[in-house]
């Protein structure tokens, strides 16, 4: 299903369940200046990411979102490191 129509409430019901790869675990990170951009069309993207987060979750998988400090790249390392951790358990 794509990530849009379930970022704008839509899903597609008919697709079935969710793939076996997306039924283990899912980190989604933003930074906190993503939504202040100057492109329009980027500026949902803290809202659009937090709909698929609620979609992935009310269908049981473990999921987690957060909201980092910069932009879309900055700082990487940190927020890499933040996503291993969570995701692989240590």
């Amino acid at each position: 299903m794509p990530w849009p129509e379930i970022a704008a409430g839509r899903p597609d019901s008919s697709s079935g369940p969710l793939p076996v790869s997306l039924q283990r675990r899912i980190y989604f990170s933003l930074g906190e200046q993503e939504p202040l951009t100057s492109v329009a069309a980027f500026r949902p993207v803290g809202r659009d990411t937090a709909a698929v987060v609620g979609y992935f979750k009310s269908h049981g998988v473990a999921t987690c979102f957060q909201w980092n400090p910069g932009n879309h790249y900055a700082p990487l390392k940190p927020r890499l490191t933040k996503a291993f951790v969570w995701l692989y358990g240590k």
